[in-house]
């Protein structure tokens, strides 16, 4: 699995995940609310605006396997090797 890049979002200033495109070497702001904890879903203006990979502050880590899963299962066996 792929790390994802992470940045600050330029309107809110909240570290955010920026997500494939089809435009080579740029990421869109994944969908994320103004205020933590906030009950509606109005999304920050800065959600879904596209910035280069290039900008990016930090890289997520993968998340450790669980061994009792055990390996991934191969491309295309179960709909594209997802768990």
């Amino acid at each position: 699995m792929p790390a994802c890049p992470r940045i600050a979002c330029p309107v809110c200033e909240r570290p955010t995940a920026l997500t494939p495109t089809s435009r080579m070497g740029y990421g869109a702001l994944a969908g994320h609310k103004r205020e933590r904890g906030q009950k509606a879903l109005v999304l920050c203006p800065g959600s879904m605006v596209q910035l280069p990979y290039a900008s990016a502050t930090a890289w997520q880590d993968e998340l450790p396997r669980d061994p009792e899963r055990g390996a991934p299962p191969a491309r295309g066996e179960d709909g594209g090797g997802l768990w």
